[in-house]
């Protein structure tokens, strides 16, 4: 089940910071902005709601986002689909290493846990790959296979020799002029009676926005959302089958673009004291740039007496409505 929503954006990073930095597991969404960057040094284990990646190479990940889906995939073998964990990505990254995840117990559905295969697809309208040779850990709860310059946007995992199939091509959601538009592309409407289109606040409780029916024939399809009341929204296409069963389509992110928080330092007597204009971030973490946590205050508020530290660069933390942000700052 999904947990919670936590939006990362990284500012001016470091080298080798994000392991540094507390570990992000246990979310449910992670986000990048289009102009920052999360770098992730090879050999670097990184767990993003249980998404395992261990690069082999030096990874730069840039205005992207994972969201996990409870959504299983359906297959060709009746009965089975893949695991009821399964990760989109906004967009494909090329990935070499290690990819991995670490499912439960309720999550398995019909498959064979000791078979258990890592599958991904390169992309919206790409095809499922079910690997052999994947790695399952029956006491851990772990699954991973080893990949070579691979484009990857979807993860999730199901029984060997299981083939996902994939009948909807090109979903987004994007912000577009006054209204969102949700458009996707199926293989064929043979099978098909119609779509729901879904939408959530926070990735894990779905509503049904509206309702297309399949038309004979025809592959594209579109809605506006006119509904702009706002900050994060989460867009997903049930496609209702005639038999009965329903097949989810990636979730697609939109956000409203947000004003950048401004922060500023000025001293007082010996301590510094850090100043939000135009935001209220719920807390306030200080680290050293060994990733050592030198100060915690979990008040909400504008201003923060961090004390008296020696001049240098920091690292400060802080959440502002759902941003977490991560800032490089020089303490005069």
């Amino acid at each position: 089940m999904l947990s919670h929503v936590l939006s990362v954006t990284l500012k001016k990073v470091l080298p080798g910071l994000f392991c540094l930095l507390p570990a992000l597991s246990a979310i449910s969404q992670v986000s990048i902005g289009s102009t920052d960057v999360l770098f992730i040094k090879n050999g670097t284990t990184v767990n993003a709601d249980n998404l395992i990646l261990i690069p082999s190479a030096d990874l730069s990940i840039l205005n992207n986002s994972i969201v996990t889906n409870t959504s299983p995939i359906g297959s060709t073998t009746p009965g089975i689909t893949s695991i009821t964990r399964v990760y989109n990505l906004g967009a494909p990254i090329t990935f070499s290493g290690t990819l991995g995840l670490i499912y439960q117990d309720a999550e398995l559905g019909a498959n064979t846990e000791g078979l258990l295969q890592i599958a991904y697809s390169p992309d919206a309208a790409g095809p499922w790959t079910t690997t052999a040779g994947s790695t399952v850990n029956t006491s851990t709860n772990y699954v991973n296979n080893t990949l070579t310059s691979t484009p990857v946007m979807n993860v999730t995992a199901t029984t060997l020799g299981v083939i996902l199939p994939i009948t909807h091509l090109d979903f987004s959601a994007q912000l577009d002029d006054q209204s969102i538009l949700v458009g996707w592309k199926v293989t064929s409407t043979t099978q098909l009676v119609g779509f729901n289109v879904e939408s959530s606040t926070d990735g894990k409780t779905w509503k049904t926005t509206a309702y297309l029916p399949a038309v004979a024939d025809q592959e594209s399809y579109s809605f506006r959302d006119a509904d702009l009341n706002f900050s994060v929204r989460y867009y997903r296409i049930a496609i209702v089958e005639a038999s009965g069963e329903t097949e989810y389509t990636n979730v697609s992110v939109v956000r409203k673009p947000s004003v950048a928080v401004i922060l500023q330092i000025v001293s007082n007597g010996g301590d510094r004291i850090v100043n939000f204009p135009n935001a209220t971030p719920e807390g306030l973490q200080l680290y050293d740039l060994n990733g050592r946590l030198l100060k915690k205050i979990d008040l909400s508020q504008t201003s923060y007496n961090i004390g008296s530290v020696p001049s240098g660069i920091y690292i400060l933390r802080f959440k502002v409505a759902t941003e977490e942000n991560v800032r490089k700052v020089f303490l005069p």
